[in-house]
Protein backbone atom coordinates (compact mmCIF):
# COMPACT_ATOMS: atom_id res chain seq x y z
CA UNK A 1 0.00 0.00 0.00
CA UNK A 2 1.36 3.38 -0.85
CA UNK A 3 2.00 5.41 1.81
CA UNK A 4 0.22 8.73 0.60
CA UNK A 5 -3.30 6.92 0.60
CA UNK A 6 -3.05 5.19 3.65
CA UNK A 7 -1.81 8.34 5.86
CA UNK A 8 -4.08 10.35 3.96
CA UNK A 9 -6.78 8.47 5.83
CA UNK A 10 -5.50 8.20 9.45
CA UNK A 11 -4.78 11.99 9.36
CA UNK A 12 -8.63 12.90 8.09
CA UNK A 13 -9.55 10.48 10.78
CA UNK A 14 -7.66 12.13 13.66
CA UNK A 15 -8.48 15.79 12.16
CA UNK A 16 -12.31 15.01 12.49
CA UNK A 17 -11.78 13.95 16.55
CA UNK A 18 -9.45 16.81 17.41
CA UNK A 19 -9.25 20.08 15.33
CA UNK A 20 -12.19 21.40 17.33
CA UNK A 21 -10.01 21.91 20.25
CA UNK A 22 -7.78 23.97 18.68
CA UNK A 23 -7.00 27.29 19.72
CA UNK A 24 -5.28 29.26 17.19
CA UNK A 25 -1.66 30.18 19.54
CA UNK A 26 1.52 29.13 18.27
CA UNK A 27 5.39 30.30 17.71
CA UNK A 28 5.83 34.24 18.21
CA UNK A 29 2.48 36.41 18.78
CA UNK A 30 -0.95 34.66 17.89
CA UNK A 31 -3.36 35.87 15.81
CA UNK A 32 -7.17 36.56 16.95
CA UNK A 33 -9.33 34.28 15.30
CA UNK A 34 -13.24 35.71 14.34
CA UNK A 35 -15.71 33.82 12.30
CA UNK A 36 -13.16 31.42 11.45
CA UNK A 37 -11.00 33.26 9.34
CA UNK A 38 -7.03 34.21 10.78
CA UNK A 39 -5.03 37.23 9.58
CA UNK A 40 -1.75 37.44 8.84
CA UNK A 41 0.79 39.47 10.85
CA UNK A 42 3.18 41.94 10.48
CA UNK A 43 6.62 40.39 11.68
CA UNK A 44 6.75 42.12 15.46
CA UNK A 45 9.82 44.24 16.27
CA UNK A 46 12.23 42.41 18.57
CA UNK A 47 10.28 39.33 17.98
CA UNK A 48 12.33 36.72 16.18
CA UNK A 49 10.13 35.21 12.78
CA UNK A 50 8.90 32.05 12.96
CA UNK A 51 10.16 29.67 10.35
CA UNK A 52 8.62 26.02 10.52
CA UNK A 53 10.78 23.47 7.93
CA UNK A 54 9.25 20.04 6.71
CA UNK A 55 12.12 18.07 7.59
CA UNK A 56 15.24 17.83 9.53
CA UNK A 57 17.74 18.53 6.67
CA UNK A 58 16.06 21.70 5.68
CA UNK A 59 15.63 22.60 9.41
CA UNK A 60 19.48 22.07 9.36
CA UNK A 61 19.97 24.35 6.63
CA UNK A 62 18.22 27.39 8.04
CA UNK A 63 19.85 26.49 11.61
CA UNK A 64 23.08 26.58 9.69
CA UNK A 65 22.22 30.26 8.15
CA UNK A 66 19.53 32.28 10.53
CA UNK A 67 21.41 30.66 14.05
CA UNK A 68 19.34 32.36 17.02
CA UNK A 69 17.42 34.97 14.63
CA UNK A 70 14.54 33.09 14.20
CA UNK A 71 12.35 30.70 16.35
CA UNK A 72 12.56 27.29 13.89
CA UNK A 73 10.28 24.36 13.95
CA UNK A 74 10.21 21.04 12.37
CA UNK A 75 7.72 18.76 12.82
CA UNK A 76 9.43 15.71 12.14
CA UNK A 77 12.11 13.46 13.78
CA UNK A 78 15.27 12.84 12.29
CA UNK A 79 14.87 9.00 12.29
CA UNK A 80 11.24 8.86 11.07
CA UNK A 81 10.10 8.21 7.62
CA UNK A 82 9.62 12.27 5.98
CA UNK A 83 6.61 10.86 3.86
CA UNK A 84 4.66 10.07 7.00
CA UNK A 85 3.74 12.42 9.50
CA UNK A 86 1.25 12.44 12.52
CA UNK A 87 -0.58 15.89 12.38
CA UNK A 88 -1.03 17.05 15.95
CA UNK A 89 -3.23 20.42 16.59
CA UNK A 90 -0.46 22.28 17.92
CA UNK A 91 0.77 21.98 14.35
CA UNK A 92 -1.72 23.91 12.97
CA UNK A 93 -1.54 26.32 15.86
CA UNK A 94 1.92 27.04 14.87
CA UNK A 95 1.54 27.32 11.15
CA UNK A 96 -0.99 29.52 11.87
CA UNK A 97 1.13 31.58 13.68
CA UNK A 98 4.72 31.10 11.19
CA UNK A 99 6.12 33.99 9.31
CA UNK A 100 7.87 31.46 7.01
CA UNK A 101 7.17 27.52 5.74
CA UNK A 102 10.16 26.01 4.29
CA UNK A 103 9.27 22.56 2.32
CA UNK A 104 11.14 20.15 0.38
CA UNK A 105 8.46 19.71 -1.98
CA UNK A 106 8.27 16.78 -5.10
CA UNK A 107 5.70 14.98 -2.70
CA UNK A 108 7.74 14.26 0.03
CA UNK A 109 4.93 16.06 1.90
CA UNK A 110 2.10 15.01 0.39
CA UNK A 111 1.04 12.41 2.65
CA UNK A 112 0.42 15.20 5.01
CA UNK A 113 0.75 18.75 3.74
CA UNK A 114 -2.44 18.97 2.33
CA UNK A 115 -5.02 18.04 4.80
CA UNK A 116 -2.70 19.97 7.27
CA UNK A 117 -3.15 23.10 5.04
CA UNK A 118 -7.15 22.51 4.80
CA UNK A 119 -6.82 23.80 8.88
CA UNK A 120 -4.27 26.71 8.37
CA UNK A 121 -5.81 30.25 7.61
CA UNK A 122 -2.21 32.11 7.60
CA UNK A 123 -1.81 33.73 4.05
CA UNK A 124 1.58 34.64 4.39
CA UNK A 125 2.57 30.67 4.07
CA UNK A 126 -0.10 30.02 1.76
CA UNK A 127 2.18 28.64 -1.76
CA UNK A 128 2.82 31.76 -3.86
CA UNK A 129 3.19 34.22 -0.54
CA UNK A 130 6.23 35.53 0.10
CA UNK A 131 6.66 33.21 3.17
CA UNK A 132 6.59 30.17 1.18
CA UNK A 133 9.26 28.15 0.09
CA UNK A 134 9.58 25.01 -1.86
CA UNK A 135 13.30 24.62 -2.38
CA UNK A 136 12.43 21.86 -5.36
CA UNK A 137 11.97 24.71 -7.61
CA UNK A 138 15.63 24.87 -7.98
CA UNK A 139 16.22 21.06 -8.73
CA UNK A 140 15.91 19.43 -11.94
CA UNK A 141 14.17 16.38 -10.67
CA UNK A 142 15.42 12.86 -11.13
CA UNK A 143 12.25 10.64 -11.76
CA UNK A 144 14.04 8.08 -9.31
CA UNK A 145 14.19 5.15 -11.66
CA UNK A 146 16.79 2.67 -11.38
CA UNK A 147 17.63 -0.10 -14.70
CA UNK A 148 15.47 -2.76 -14.69
CA UNK A 149 15.69 -5.15 -12.15
CA UNK A 150 15.28 -8.40 -14.45
CA UNK A 151 12.20 -7.12 -15.49
CA UNK A 152 10.95 -5.30 -11.70
CA UNK A 153 11.95 -1.67 -11.77
CA UNK A 154 10.26 1.39 -10.40
CA UNK A 155 8.00 3.65 -11.63
CA UNK A 156 6.71 7.05 -9.71
CA UNK A 157 5.61 5.25 -7.44
CA UNK A 158 5.63 7.62 -4.57
CA UNK A 159 7.43 10.25 -6.47
CA UNK A 160 5.51 11.20 -9.21
CA UNK A 161 6.93 14.76 -9.07
CA UNK A 162 10.66 13.16 -9.10
CA UNK A 163 12.77 11.94 -6.46
CA UNK A 164 12.48 14.77 -3.64
CA UNK A 165 15.88 13.69 -1.46
CA UNK A 166 17.68 15.88 -3.57
CA UNK A 167 19.29 16.95 -0.42
CA UNK A 168 21.10 13.89 0.31
CA UNK A 169 23.50 16.07 -2.42
CA UNK A 170 25.51 19.02 -0.95
CA UNK A 171 25.58 20.58 -4.15
CA UNK A 172 21.89 20.46 -3.57
CA UNK A 173 22.04 21.83 -0.25
CA UNK A 174 24.22 25.00 -1.05
CA UNK A 175 21.39 25.65 -3.45
CA UNK A 176 18.93 25.18 -0.89
CA UNK A 177 21.09 27.26 1.53
CA UNK A 178 21.64 30.29 -0.78
CA UNK A 179 17.58 29.91 -1.58
CA UNK A 180 17.09 30.73 2.13
CA UNK A 181 19.69 33.39 2.77
CA UNK A 182 17.99 35.18 -0.23
CA UNK A 183 14.34 34.79 1.21
CA UNK A 184 15.43 35.37 5.06
CA UNK A 185 17.24 38.96 3.99
CA UNK A 186 13.74 39.45 2.59
CA UNK A 187 11.85 39.16 5.39
CA UNK A 188 14.63 40.49 8.20
CA UNK A 189 16.38 43.07 5.72
CA UNK A 190 18.43 44.34 8.73
CA UNK A 191 20.24 41.04 9.33
CA UNK A 192 20.66 40.72 5.58
CA UNK A 193 24.48 40.71 5.77
CA UNK A 194 24.35 38.02 8.34
CA UNK A 195 22.25 35.50 6.49
CA UNK A 196 25.03 36.51 3.88
CA UNK A 197 27.58 35.74 6.02
CA UNK A 198 26.17 32.83 7.53
CA UNK A 199 25.56 30.93 3.66
CA UNK A 200 29.27 31.87 3.02
CA UNK A 201 30.67 29.94 5.66
CA UNK A 202 28.07 27.05 5.23
CA UNK A 203 29.38 27.08 1.21
CA UNK A 204 32.68 26.81 1.79
CA UNK A 205 32.68 24.24 4.78
CA UNK A 206 30.95 21.82 2.54
CA UNK A 207 32.80 22.99 -0.62
CA UNK A 208 36.34 22.69 1.40
CA UNK A 209 35.12 19.16 2.01
CA UNK A 210 33.82 17.82 -0.88
CA UNK A 211 36.73 18.75 -2.85
CA UNK A 212 39.68 20.02 -0.80
CA UNK A 213 40.28 23.75 0.58
CA UNK A 214 43.45 24.83 -2.11
CA UNK A 215 40.67 23.40 -5.37
CA UNK A 216 37.82 25.16 -3.11
CA UNK A 217 39.62 28.82 -2.73
CA UNK A 218 40.42 28.76 -6.69
CA UNK A 219 36.88 27.29 -8.17
CA UNK A 220 33.40 27.64 -7.76
CA UNK A 221 32.09 24.96 -5.98
CA UNK A 222 29.40 24.18 -8.16
CA UNK A 223 31.26 24.05 -11.47
CA UNK A 224 34.18 21.56 -10.06
CA UNK A 225 31.59 19.35 -8.81
CA UNK A 226 29.58 19.14 -11.78
CA UNK A 227 33.15 18.65 -14.04
CA UNK A 228 33.69 15.62 -11.83
CA UNK A 229 29.81 14.61 -12.21
CA UNK A 230 30.42 14.80 -16.27
CA UNK A 231 33.60 13.05 -15.66
CA UNK A 232 35.18 16.44 -17.49
CA UNK A 233 37.10 17.26 -14.14
CA UNK A 234 40.56 15.29 -15.04
CA UNK A 235 40.44 17.11 -18.21
CA UNK A 236 39.59 20.94 -16.92
CA UNK A 237 42.41 20.71 -14.03
CA UNK A 238 45.24 19.60 -16.92
CA UNK A 239 44.62 23.05 -18.31
CA UNK A 240 45.10 24.87 -15.03
CA UNK A 241 48.65 26.28 -14.35
CA UNK A 242 48.21 25.77 -10.80
CA UNK A 243 48.38 22.38 -10.63
CA UNK A 244 46.06 21.56 -8.06
CA UNK A 245 44.51 17.98 -7.78
CA UNK A 246 40.52 16.99 -6.65
CA UNK A 247 40.70 16.95 -2.60
CA UNK A 248 38.32 15.97 0.08
CA UNK A 249 35.83 13.36 -0.23
CA UNK A 250 35.46 13.36 -3.77
CA UNK A 251 39.18 13.34 -4.19
CA UNK A 252 38.73 9.98 -2.18
CA UNK A 253 35.45 8.67 -4.30
CA UNK A 254 37.23 9.42 -7.33
CA UNK A 255 38.48 5.92 -7.35
CA UNK A 256 35.31 4.52 -6.68
CA UNK A 257 33.63 5.81 -9.40
CA UNK A 258 30.85 3.65 -10.74
CA UNK A 259 30.92 1.14 -7.72
CA UNK A 260 26.96 -0.43 -8.03
CA UNK A 261 25.15 0.43 -4.79
CA UNK A 262 21.28 -0.91 -3.89
CA UNK A 263 19.39 0.80 -0.79
CA UNK A 264 16.47 -0.11 0.64
CA UNK A 265 14.46 2.80 -0.24
CA UNK A 266 14.58 4.97 -3.41
CA UNK A 267 16.62 7.38 -1.75
CA UNK A 268 20.11 7.31 -3.74
CA UNK A 269 19.74 8.55 -6.94
CA UNK A 270 21.06 12.09 -5.83
CA UNK A 271 23.51 11.34 -3.92
CA UNK A 272 25.02 8.62 -6.34
CA UNK A 273 25.03 10.50 -9.22
CA UNK A 274 27.17 12.96 -7.00
CA UNK A 275 29.95 10.72 -6.34
CA UNK A 276 29.67 8.32 -9.38
CA UNK A 277 27.77 5.44 -8.07
CA UNK A 278 25.68 3.32 -9.97
CA UNK A 279 22.12 2.38 -8.65
CA UNK A 280 21.10 -1.42 -9.60
CA UNK A 281 18.14 -1.39 -7.75
CA UNK A 282 15.87 -0.90 -4.40
CA UNK A 283 14.25 -3.53 -1.43
CA UNK A 284 11.17 -1.64 -2.42
CA UNK A 285 9.17 -2.82 -5.30
CA UNK A 286 8.45 1.09 -5.62
CA UNK A 287 8.74 3.63 -3.69
CA UNK A 288 6.46 2.97 -0.50
CA UNK A 289 5.27 -0.43 -1.82
CA UNK A 290 6.78 -3.00 0.97
CA UNK A 291 9.35 -5.60 0.01
CA UNK A 292 8.57 -9.20 -1.33
CA UNK A 293 10.78 -11.90 -1.16
CA UNK A 294 10.02 -12.29 -5.15
CA UNK A 295 11.70 -8.82 -5.95
CA UNK A 296 14.19 -9.73 -3.20
CA UNK A 297 15.65 -12.52 -4.65
CA UNK A 298 15.54 -11.07 -8.21
CA UNK A 299 17.63 -8.02 -6.71
CA UNK A 300 19.84 -10.83 -5.01
CA UNK A 301 20.42 -12.42 -8.12
CA UNK A 302 20.96 -9.17 -9.31
CA UNK A 303 23.15 -7.90 -7.09
CA UNK A 304 25.12 -10.92 -7.31
CA UNK A 305 25.88 -10.84 -11.33
CA UNK A 306 26.71 -7.12 -10.66
CA UNK A 307 29.24 -7.69 -7.92
CA UNK A 308 27.07 -5.11 -5.37
CA UNK A 309 29.42 -4.97 -2.19
CA UNK A 310 27.22 -2.33 -0.31
CA UNK A 311 23.80 -1.77 0.65
CA UNK A 312 22.75 1.73 1.64
CA UNK A 313 20.30 2.04 4.54
CA UNK A 314 18.14 4.24 6.23
CA UNK A 315 16.96 3.99 9.82
CA UNK A 316 13.47 4.14 9.34
CA UNK A 317 13.44 1.45 7.22
CA UNK A 318 13.09 -2.37 7.86
CA UNK A 319 16.02 -4.03 9.20
CA UNK A 320 15.17 -7.44 8.67
CA UNK A 321 15.32 -6.97 4.93
CA UNK A 322 18.39 -5.75 4.83
CA UNK A 323 20.11 -8.45 6.68
CA UNK A 324 18.04 -11.03 4.26
CA UNK A 325 19.74 -9.60 1.38
CA UNK A 326 22.94 -9.06 3.34
CA UNK A 327 22.93 -12.64 4.15
CA UNK A 328 22.49 -13.77 0.35
CA UNK A 329 24.90 -11.77 -1.24
CA UNK A 330 27.72 -10.87 1.63
CA UNK A 331 27.21 -7.63 1.10
CA UNK A 332 27.89 -4.61 3.69
CA UNK A 333 25.00 -3.09 5.27
CA UNK A 334 26.17 0.67 5.64
CA UNK A 335 24.18 2.57 8.27
CA UNK A 336 23.21 5.95 6.46
CA UNK A 337 21.44 9.12 6.99
CA UNK A 338 18.47 10.04 4.66
CA UNK A 339 18.23 13.66 6.35
CA UNK A 340 19.80 15.56 9.33
CA UNK A 341 19.55 13.77 13.32
CA UNK A 342 18.63 10.26 11.41
CA UNK A 343 21.74 8.74 13.28
CA UNK A 344 24.00 10.08 16.11
CA UNK A 345 26.44 12.96 15.58
CA UNK A 346 24.55 13.83 12.85
CA UNK A 347 22.69 17.34 14.78
CA UNK A 348 23.52 19.58 11.92
CA UNK A 349 23.04 19.07 7.65
CA UNK A 350 27.17 19.18 7.80
CA UNK A 351 27.55 16.16 9.88
CA UNK A 352 24.93 14.20 8.20
CA UNK A 353 26.39 14.79 4.85
CA UNK A 354 29.91 13.78 6.36
CA UNK A 355 28.53 10.72 7.72
CA UNK A 356 27.14 9.27 4.71
CA UNK A 357 30.85 10.30 2.90
CA UNK A 358 32.63 8.89 5.53
CA UNK A 359 30.36 5.44 5.63
CA UNK A 360 30.67 4.87 2.36
CA UNK A 361 34.71 5.80 1.74
CA UNK A 362 35.49 3.83 5.04
CA UNK A 363 33.05 0.80 3.52
CA UNK A 364 35.15 1.10 0.24
CA UNK A 365 38.38 1.05 1.24
CA UNK A 366 37.56 -1.38 3.46
CA UNK A 367 36.77 -3.99 0.34
CA UNK A 368 39.04 -2.74 -2.09
CA UNK A 369 41.90 -3.45 0.58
Amino acid sequence: MKYKKYFKNIFKAAFVLSMYSVLLSGCGQSESVQDGEAHGHEHSAGAPPCVIASTTDLMGIVEAIAGDLVELHCFGKGNQDPHALDILPSYVREMNDADLWIQVGNDIEAGWYPDLMENVKNPKIKQGAEGFIDTSDLVMPLEGTVGNVSGVGHSSGLHPSGNPHYLLDPIEGIRAAKLVADRLSSILPEQKDKFQQNFEKFRKRLADALIGSELADRHDIIKIADLYLKDELTGFLSQQSDEISLGGWLGQLAKHRGTPIVGDHDLWPYFSRRVGFSVVGYFEPEPGVTPTTKHLRILIDQMKAESVSIILSAPYFDERHARFVSENTKARVLQMCHQTKARPNTETYFDMIRHNMETVIAALNKVQN
